[in-house]
């Protein structure tokens, strides 16, 4: 493959290929997403990106805050990137982890970017999606209280629920 001179089309042909995806190919929908951002980190870094370094990739990264997916479909602008990021580094990490394989770079720096990414992630605080407001539970609760159990049909609804309700 001559990377340098068509670095798209010899992406699109890894893509295609059974060395994509750690050797399971990928499918069509994926390869039509990693092409368009493998596109677009190209137009980032046109001297042949097969040998773009750590700081180059950060660099890309960092563009992608605040970027708007489609200006039909959404106007406003996303402050966080984190998932955009994410799915980048993904692609790329893919894509390194075989261009070290296939002996055209030396290691893939972006494994290590995708950790770090990760690992900031994983220690943000997150909330628990809510599905019913406490009023809400309150009530659910009291009504399924008050429902008959002296039949097994109302113990048996009565148990499901609250294993429903007891795994969210």
């Amino acid at each position: 493959e001559d990377w340098k001179r068509d670095p798209y089309g010899s992406f699109l042909r890894w893509a295609r290929s059974p060395h994509a995806n750690g050797g399971k190919g990928s499918a069509e929908r994926s390869i039509v997403t990693y092409a368009s951002m493998w596109g677009k980190f190209v137009k980032f870094c046109p001297e042949n990106p097969i040998l773009a370094d750590a700081a180059k990739i950060e660099s890309f990264l960092a563009t992608l805050v605040g970027r708007v997916r489609s200006e039909k479909s959404s106007p406003t602008i996303r402050p966080d990137a984190t998932g955009i990021q994410r799915r980048y580094l993904s692609m790329l990490d893919k894509f390194h982890g075989y261009l070290v394989r296939a002996g055209l770079r030396k290691n893939n720096d972006v494994a290590l970017m995708l950790f770090e990414l990760d690992r900031r992630v994983r220690a943000l605080p997150r909330s628990l999606p809510v599905a019913l407001s406490a009023d809400e539970d309150a009530r659910l609760n009291l009504a399924v209280s008050q429902w008959p159990s002296q039949h097994w049909k109302g113990c048996r609804d009565k148990a499901m629920l609250a294993l429903l309700m007891g795994s969210g």
